[in-house]
């Protein structure tokens, strides 16, 4: 599975700047943050070359339990970013899909 290098980038960017409009007000979003500084460092430089598992891609619990529901777009541009890194997979929720196809 590829990487588009362009889209991660764009995706990256927008993330980080959902998470520097909010890391000041949340030190939960701090811990986001700096759990995913280098990986987003890495895909604005374009030095992933090779997709990460869904369930590897930091921060994932969080986001999925609903911690950052009252930060505007932020959970958007983590879905975006996740998606993108982990090649267009879409985990949990994309396997669900499927089940309701075979129906």
């Amino acid at each position: 599975m590829n990487i588009d290098l362009h889209a991660l980038k764009g995706a990256a960017l927008a993330l980080r700047e959902k998470l520097e409009i909010y890391v000041e007000q949340d030190e939960d979003v701090a811990e986001l943050a700096e759990e995913l500084h280098d990986l987003l460092e890495a895909a604005v430089d374009g030095k992933v070359l090779e997709v990460i598992e869904w369930e590897d891609v930091p921060g994932g619990m969080m986001i999925d339990d609903g911690v950052f529901e009252d930060f505007e777009g932020l959970e958007d541009a983590y879905d975006a970013f996740r998606m993108e890194i982990t090649g267009g997979e879409g985990g949990l929720d994309e396997d669900m899909d499927d089940e309701d196809d075979e129906e």
